[in-house]
């Protein structure tokens, strides 16, 4: 059994029982910078905007790839 692994879990679950002795319900007791930049400037994120640009992004970035390809090549 690795040491370190045990206590590491240990001072986690103290922190845990800690938190929800004071109410903080546990998914949301640690935030993201990311999350925190986020409330503080009124962000909200779209996922799904995002996914959508990185679908046509790499379509388009393999398409030309693939036509770079095959309008060098001299036997196709």
């Amino acid at each position: 059994m690795n040491h370190f692994m045990n206590n590491g879990k240990e001072m986690l679950r103290k922190d845990y029982e800690d938190k929800k002795k004071r109410g903080v319900t546990p998914p949301f007791m640690y935030k993201s910078y990311e999350q925190v930049v986020d409330e503080a400037n009124g962000i909200q994120r779209k996922p799904v905007l995002g996914c959508l640009v990185m679908l046509i992004g790499s379509i388009l970035f393999w398409g030309l790839i693939i036509w770079g390809i095959h309008s060098l090549s001299p036997l196709w």
